[in-house]
Protein backbone atom coordinates (compact mmCIF):
# COMPACT_ATOMS: atom_id res chain seq x y z
CA UNK A 1 0.00 0.00 0.00
CA UNK A 2 1.03 3.67 -0.91
CA UNK A 3 2.49 5.54 2.40
CA UNK A 4 1.27 8.32 4.01
CA UNK A 5 3.07 10.91 3.35
CA UNK A 6 4.47 11.70 7.16
CA UNK A 7 5.74 8.08 7.36
CA UNK A 8 8.99 7.32 6.69
CA UNK A 9 10.85 3.72 5.57
CA UNK A 10 13.12 3.97 8.82
CA UNK A 11 9.87 4.18 10.90
CA UNK A 12 8.25 1.07 9.50
CA UNK A 13 11.71 -0.39 9.82
CA UNK A 14 12.22 0.31 13.14
CA UNK A 15 7.82 -1.26 14.23
CA UNK A 16 9.03 -4.32 12.45
CA UNK A 17 12.27 -4.74 14.24
CA UNK A 18 10.72 -3.85 17.63
CA UNK A 19 7.83 -5.39 17.47
CA UNK A 20 7.79 -9.74 18.55
CA UNK A 21 4.51 -10.66 16.34
CA UNK A 22 2.71 -13.83 16.55
CA UNK A 23 3.61 -15.08 13.43
CA UNK A 24 -0.55 -15.47 12.27
CA UNK A 25 -1.29 -13.74 8.97
CA UNK A 26 1.13 -11.61 6.67
CA UNK A 27 -0.12 -8.06 6.62
CA UNK A 28 1.29 -5.46 3.80
CA UNK A 29 3.14 -2.06 5.32
CA UNK A 30 4.25 0.70 3.08
CA UNK A 31 7.49 0.64 0.75
CA UNK A 32 7.14 -3.19 -0.12
CA UNK A 33 7.19 -4.59 3.84
CA UNK A 34 5.19 -6.80 5.58
CA UNK A 35 4.41 -7.93 8.68
CA UNK A 36 5.64 -11.61 9.35
CA UNK A 37 3.30 -14.47 9.03
CA UNK A 38 1.04 -16.94 7.04
CA UNK A 39 -0.03 -15.88 3.62
CA UNK A 40 -3.79 -15.42 3.75
CA UNK A 41 -4.34 -14.27 0.09
CA UNK A 42 -6.26 -17.68 -1.19
CA UNK A 43 -8.42 -16.83 1.62
CA UNK A 44 -9.13 -13.11 1.07
CA UNK A 45 -10.10 -14.26 -2.63
CA UNK A 46 -12.62 -16.93 -1.77
CA UNK A 47 -13.63 -14.78 0.82
CA UNK A 48 -13.71 -11.77 -0.38
CA UNK A 49 -12.99 -11.57 -3.93
CA UNK A 50 -15.09 -8.50 -5.82
CA UNK A 51 -18.03 -8.06 -3.86
CA UNK A 52 -16.53 -5.80 -1.10
CA UNK A 53 -16.10 -3.05 -3.63
CA UNK A 54 -18.02 -0.35 -2.30
CA UNK A 55 -19.56 -2.23 0.60
CA UNK A 56 -18.74 -1.83 3.96
CA UNK A 57 -17.10 -4.66 6.35
CA UNK A 58 -16.97 -5.58 10.28
CA UNK A 59 -14.12 -8.66 10.75
CA UNK A 60 -14.15 -10.29 13.95
CA UNK A 61 -11.19 -12.11 15.71
CA UNK A 62 -9.12 -9.78 13.24
CA UNK A 63 -5.82 -10.39 15.18
CA UNK A 64 -3.37 -7.84 13.11
CA UNK A 65 -5.99 -6.36 10.64
CA UNK A 66 -5.42 -8.52 7.50
CA UNK A 67 -8.82 -8.56 6.48
CA UNK A 68 -9.61 -4.78 6.81
CA UNK A 69 -6.41 -4.17 5.05
CA UNK A 70 -7.61 -6.78 2.41
CA UNK A 71 -10.89 -5.32 2.31
CA UNK A 72 -9.75 -1.69 1.46
CA UNK A 73 -6.90 -2.63 -0.72
CA UNK A 74 -10.16 -4.66 -2.61
CA UNK A 75 -12.40 -1.49 -2.68
CA UNK A 76 -14.04 -1.06 0.04
CA UNK A 77 -15.35 2.08 1.29
CA UNK A 78 -15.52 0.90 4.80
CA UNK A 79 -13.67 -1.53 7.58
CA UNK A 80 -13.48 -2.46 10.66
CA UNK A 81 -11.66 -5.21 12.62
CA UNK A 82 -12.29 -6.39 16.43
CA UNK A 83 -9.58 -7.82 18.69
CA UNK A 84 -10.31 -8.84 22.57
CA UNK A 85 -6.64 -9.25 22.71
CA UNK A 86 -5.38 -6.20 24.28
CA UNK A 87 -1.30 -6.83 22.80
CA UNK A 88 -2.74 -8.08 19.72
CA UNK A 89 -5.19 -4.79 19.09
CA UNK A 90 -1.75 -2.96 19.68
CA UNK A 91 -0.30 -3.99 16.63
CA UNK A 92 -3.36 -3.91 14.39
CA UNK A 93 -3.34 -0.40 15.37
CA UNK A 94 -0.25 0.33 14.66
CA UNK A 95 -0.22 -1.52 11.21
CA UNK A 96 -3.00 0.60 10.20
CA UNK A 97 -1.79 3.65 11.22
CA UNK A 98 1.44 3.16 8.80
CA UNK A 99 -0.88 2.55 6.51
CA UNK A 100 -2.52 5.63 6.65
CA UNK A 101 -5.31 4.90 8.88
CA UNK A 102 -7.67 3.36 5.89
CA UNK A 103 -9.24 1.11 8.25
CA UNK A 104 -10.33 1.07 12.02
CA UNK A 105 -9.23 -1.08 15.06
CA UNK A 106 -11.39 -1.43 18.51
CA UNK A 107 -10.61 -3.80 20.93
CA UNK A 108 -13.39 -5.65 22.30
CA UNK A 109 -14.93 -9.38 22.51
CA UNK A 110 -17.95 -9.77 20.42
CA UNK A 111 -20.31 -9.91 23.03
CA UNK A 112 -19.58 -6.33 24.39
CA UNK A 113 -19.22 -4.68 21.23
CA UNK A 114 -21.67 -2.03 20.22
CA UNK A 115 -21.15 -1.02 16.57
CA UNK A 116 -21.80 2.20 15.61
CA UNK A 117 -23.59 1.71 12.21
CA UNK A 118 -24.36 -1.78 10.15
CA UNK A 119 -22.25 -3.02 7.81
CA UNK A 120 -22.59 -4.93 4.49
CA UNK A 121 -20.55 -7.67 5.19
CA UNK A 122 -19.35 -9.36 8.69
CA UNK A 123 -16.69 -11.88 9.01
CA UNK A 124 -16.17 -14.70 11.47
CA UNK A 125 -13.48 -16.59 10.01
CA UNK A 126 -12.04 -19.67 12.22
CA UNK A 127 -13.71 -18.13 15.10
CA UNK A 128 -16.85 -20.22 15.59
CA UNK A 129 -15.12 -23.24 17.72
CA UNK A 130 -14.00 -20.86 20.14
CA UNK A 131 -16.98 -19.22 21.22
CA UNK A 132 -19.58 -21.12 23.93
CA UNK A 133 -22.79 -20.43 22.29
CA UNK A 134 -22.68 -20.73 18.04
CA UNK A 135 -26.35 -20.07 18.40
CA UNK A 136 -26.23 -16.55 20.05
CA UNK A 137 -22.85 -15.40 18.49
CA UNK A 138 -24.34 -15.65 14.92
CA UNK A 139 -27.22 -14.37 16.18
CA UNK A 140 -26.00 -11.52 17.32
CA UNK A 141 -23.34 -10.76 14.52
CA UNK A 142 -26.07 -11.60 11.88
CA UNK A 143 -28.64 -8.11 13.59
CA UNK A 144 -25.43 -5.77 12.46
CA UNK A 145 -25.49 -7.38 8.72
CA UNK A 146 -27.57 -6.40 5.37
CA UNK A 147 -25.73 -8.58 2.70
CA UNK A 148 -23.74 -11.77 4.10
CA UNK A 149 -21.76 -13.14 7.56
CA UNK A 150 -19.30 -14.92 5.95
CA UNK A 151 -18.04 -17.60 8.33
CA UNK A 152 -15.10 -19.85 7.87
CA UNK A 153 -15.96 -22.98 10.27
CA UNK A 154 -14.11 -26.47 11.08
CA UNK A 155 -15.81 -30.01 10.34
CA UNK A 156 -15.83 -33.00 12.18
CA UNK A 157 -12.85 -33.84 10.02
CA UNK A 158 -10.42 -31.42 11.60
CA UNK A 159 -7.46 -33.01 12.14
CA UNK A 160 -6.88 -31.69 15.56
CA UNK A 161 -10.31 -32.98 16.94
CA UNK A 162 -9.56 -36.34 15.65
CA UNK A 163 -6.12 -36.30 17.94
CA UNK A 164 -8.42 -35.03 20.89
CA UNK A 165 -11.14 -38.06 19.76
CA UNK A 166 -8.28 -40.26 19.63
CA UNK A 167 -6.56 -39.32 23.36
CA UNK A 168 -10.25 -39.29 24.91
CA UNK A 169 -11.91 -42.56 23.48
CA UNK A 170 -14.60 -40.57 21.27
CA UNK A 171 -16.22 -42.14 18.71
CA UNK A 172 -13.89 -40.59 15.82
CA UNK A 173 -11.14 -41.99 17.97
CA UNK A 174 -12.39 -45.68 18.03
CA UNK A 175 -12.90 -45.31 14.53
CA UNK A 176 -9.14 -44.29 14.37
CA UNK A 177 -7.83 -46.90 16.26
CA UNK A 178 -10.05 -49.36 14.12
CA UNK A 179 -8.51 -48.23 11.00
CA UNK A 180 -4.83 -48.85 12.88
CA UNK A 181 -1.79 -47.73 10.54
CA UNK A 182 -4.31 -46.06 7.63
CA UNK A 183 -4.03 -43.10 9.78
CA UNK A 184 -5.82 -40.02 10.56
CA UNK A 185 -5.87 -38.65 6.80
CA UNK A 186 -7.69 -41.59 5.75
CA UNK A 187 -10.12 -40.86 8.53
CA UNK A 188 -10.42 -36.94 7.55
CA UNK A 189 -11.44 -38.73 3.92
CA UNK A 190 -13.85 -41.18 5.23
CA UNK A 191 -15.75 -38.29 7.70
CA UNK A 192 -16.10 -36.14 4.59
CA UNK A 193 -17.27 -38.54 2.31
CA UNK A 194 -20.31 -39.34 4.97
CA UNK A 195 -20.49 -35.80 6.23
CA UNK A 196 -21.09 -34.83 2.86
CA UNK A 197 -24.69 -35.62 3.55
CA UNK A 198 -25.31 -35.81 7.14
CA UNK A 199 -26.20 -33.09 9.16
CA UNK A 200 -23.68 -33.31 12.32
CA UNK A 201 -22.14 -31.30 14.72
CA UNK A 202 -20.22 -31.94 17.45
CA UNK A 203 -18.63 -30.01 20.36
CA UNK A 204 -15.47 -31.21 22.28
CA UNK A 205 -11.71 -29.67 23.93
CA UNK A 206 -11.11 -28.21 20.96
CA UNK A 207 -14.67 -26.39 20.05
CA UNK A 208 -17.42 -26.50 17.43
CA UNK A 209 -17.40 -28.74 14.10
CA UNK A 210 -20.27 -28.88 11.64
CA UNK A 211 -20.26 -30.37 8.70
CA UNK A 212 -21.91 -28.18 5.91
CA UNK A 213 -25.42 -30.09 6.10
CA UNK A 214 -25.47 -29.46 9.98
CA UNK A 215 -24.18 -25.89 9.58
CA UNK A 216 -27.46 -25.77 7.41
CA UNK A 217 -30.23 -27.35 9.45
CA UNK A 218 -28.76 -25.72 12.97
CA UNK A 219 -28.50 -22.04 11.57
CA UNK A 220 -31.23 -22.18 8.99
CA UNK A 221 -34.08 -24.32 9.89
CA UNK A 222 -33.81 -24.69 13.52
CA UNK A 223 -32.97 -21.31 14.32
CA UNK A 224 -34.17 -19.04 11.05
CA UNK A 225 -30.71 -16.66 11.81
CA UNK A 226 -30.28 -17.48 8.59
CA UNK A 227 -32.61 -17.67 5.30
CA UNK A 228 -30.06 -18.67 3.26
CA UNK A 229 -26.61 -20.20 2.99
CA UNK A 230 -24.07 -21.14 0.30
CA UNK A 231 -21.20 -22.74 0.78
CA UNK A 232 -17.31 -22.53 -0.95
CA UNK A 233 -13.81 -24.59 -0.62
CA UNK A 234 -11.81 -22.97 2.48
CA UNK A 235 -8.10 -23.44 1.68
CA UNK A 236 -7.47 -24.49 5.55
CA UNK A 237 -8.40 -28.71 5.00
CA UNK A 238 -11.31 -29.44 6.92
CA UNK A 239 -12.61 -26.13 6.98
CA UNK A 240 -15.53 -24.86 5.15
CA UNK A 241 -16.76 -21.33 4.14
CA UNK A 242 -20.48 -20.78 4.47
CA UNK A 243 -21.99 -17.27 3.18
CA UNK A 244 -24.50 -16.59 5.12
CA UNK A 245 -27.93 -14.30 4.08
CA UNK A 246 -28.94 -12.90 7.20
CA UNK A 247 -33.37 -13.48 7.28
CA UNK A 248 -35.15 -10.68 7.65
CA UNK A 249 -36.43 -9.38 11.01
CA UNK A 250 -40.01 -9.44 9.88
CA UNK A 251 -39.32 -13.16 8.32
Amino acid sequence: MAAPATITPSEVDEFLSDTSFEGYHSVPLPFGRRVPGRDASRTAEAVLGDRVRGKTLLDIGTFYGFYPSEAIRRGARFAVGIEPRAQRCAVARRIAALNGDRWEIAEAWTEDYEPKQRFDFVLALRVLHWVRDPVAFLRRIAAWCDEAVIVEFRRPSHAEHLRRELATGGTAGRLLRALGPLGIGSVQVLLDALGHSLPLASIGPNGWFFTPKGFERLFVTQTGIFDRVEFAASSTRSCTIALCRPASPDA
